[in-house]
């Protein structure tokens, strides 16, 4: 997979913004937009893993397993080593996998903790970074305002373009540990590039061509119109806990009919406080077991009881799955993104598929079910913007068959040409540090602060437990 800038890169970084703006995703046309874009790939880590699931609610990285999570690669450290890293939306910062030794040299003492890249799905697909080969590693103090924080910067090079001062964890190659690029709400990885002149505004857009094709985008500072259909629905960002999330207005469940009846069309409005989080990372999408439980019904789902997993779960033969004509769209606001039931299964055990469409389980504190959620198979059905400047995120349905590109820019401005939201009247976007320099010559110094390197972050459990091996892979 090989990197492609989109558009030529800004070299200067921009003055401090101070100006309140209307509280909006401005979308600019310009003959030269200051964006750049990634390749995505859509892909399973390991075809022998995708026979069934761990029943541990401890286990995040069994869910990764399928062709659903997006991958990038990036270069970090000099000489660059190229990283596969999975797109993150519920993760703040870089992380890489990095052997247990410090000469990146795999131990041949069998007994002493060693590491094997070969037999780790997640490390034989993404590789590994070599910190003691990297001239430019450095170890850093962490913030005062997250003492938790990284300890470690790099360079990462994203095409020709070198984004300095990275900062990253980097985990021991273990079971369930992988490498995550992560772009939530106060990344600093974005804001570094602001810094740096690369993108305008703290923002990005997300999609996928499609299942067959496997391929998809993360376009840094900006919005393809040609890749959705419509216009954007926009909402406000809410919570504590540094998600990117959306309300669901309603679940839509339609059946194609047979030969004794017509199709159907059933609608479930949900609460206006039904806000759920977005994962990449997970598959399942988790909604209000009453909505779940109606679903079911429609679909002629009959909850199975599973000890194993001390829960009920929708298991149906696989053959169902592709011999009947029924979708479940989710609404919000005037965006409906339709999903194939084909889509929505997993194999589960023999010739059975579980429903990926499962009840939220309020009675859980951290983990997988804790929380209301969108799933990574509804993503890829969808065009995702978001912008951390005004804090919101936006919704289209893909277009199946987009034309030529037709990228805008994402600013600060008070119009949405390309968005529909109710928007607060005044924001303060985010500025790139001044720089001045001295009457004798020396380095430009700031003179504003950076988001870059003063993120705070609300620490999520979820992130915390990272499968079999129990290590902590982040603390966010």
């Amino acid at each position: 997979m090989h990197f492609s800038l989109l558009m030529a890169l800004a070299t200067l970084a921009s003055p401090f913004r101070g100006v309140a703006a209307a509280f909006s995703m401005q979308l600019i046309e310009r003959e030269m937009p200051v964006v750049f874009s990634l390749p995505v790939d859509y892909h399973p880590v390991s075809q022998a893993k995708l026979q069934k699931r761990n029943p541990s609610p401890t286990v995040e990285a069994d869910t990764m397993l399928y062709d659903l999570t997006p991958f990038v690669k990036l270069s970090v450290g000099t000489p660059p080593q190229l990283i596969g890293l999975a797109v993150d939306l519920q993760m703040g910062f870089i992380a890489f996998l990095v052997p247990n030794t410090t000469d990146c040299v795999p131990q041949s003492n069998a007994t002493s903790a060693q590491y094997n890249c070969a037999a780790d799905d997640y490390c034989a697909t993404m590789g590994y970074f070599c910190p003691a080969s990297s001239s430019t590693m450095k170890s850093i103090q962490p913030s005062k305002s997250d003492p938790e924080g990284p300890v470690n910067a790099d360079v990462v090079t994203v095409g020709s373009q070198r984004v300095d001062g990275v900062h990253m964890w980097l985990n021991d190659i273990s079971p369930g540990a992988y490498s995550r690029m992560g772009i939530a709400p106060g990344s600093p990885f974005l804001y570094l590039m602001v810094d740096q002149g690369f993108i305008n505004s703290p923002s990005f857009s997300l999609w996928s061509y499609g299942t067959p094709n496997n391929q998809g985008q993360l376009l840094f500072g900006g919005v393809n119109k040609a890749m959705y259909k419509g216009t954007l629905q926009a909402f406000p960002l809410s919570g504590p806990n540094n998600n990117v999330n959306m309300p669901i207005a309603a679940v839509v469940v339609e059946s194609g009919g047979n030969s004794t009846a017509g199709p159907t069309t059933t609608r479930y409005n949900l609460a206006d406080s039904t806000t759920a989080v977005l994962s990449t990372i997970d598959i399942f999408t988790f909604l209000p077991n009453k909505t779940v439980q109606q679903i079911y019904a429609d679909l002629d789902i009959t909850p199975t009881f599973i000890p194993s997993f001390n829960a009920s779960m929708g298991i149906v033969d696989c053959a169902r799955t592709q011999s009947e004509n029924r979708t479940v769209s989710l609404v919000f606001g005037n965006a409906t993104i339709s999903v194939p039931w084909s889509e929505l299964f997993i194999p589960f055990e023999d010739d059975t598929c579980e429903f990926t469409i499962v009840p939220y389980r309020p009675d859980l504190t951290y983990g997988p079910g804790s929380e209301l959620q969108i799933g990574a198979i509804v993503l890829q059905y969808m065009y995702l913007a978001v912008d951390y400047d005004n804090m919101f995120a936006a919704v289209a349905p893909l277009n199946p068959n987009p034309g030529p590109d037709n990228i805008l820019e994402i600013g600060n401005g008070t119009r949405i040409p390309d968005a529909d939201g109710n928007f607060p009247a005044t924001i303060t976007p985010y500025g790139a540090p001044t720089l001045t320099t001295t009457t004798t010559g020396s380095l430009p110094t700031s003179t504003t602060a950076s988001k870059a390197q003063a993120i705070t972050f609300t620490p999520r459990a979820m992130d915390i437990i990272l499968g079999v091996s129990g290590a902590i892979l982040a603390v966010i």
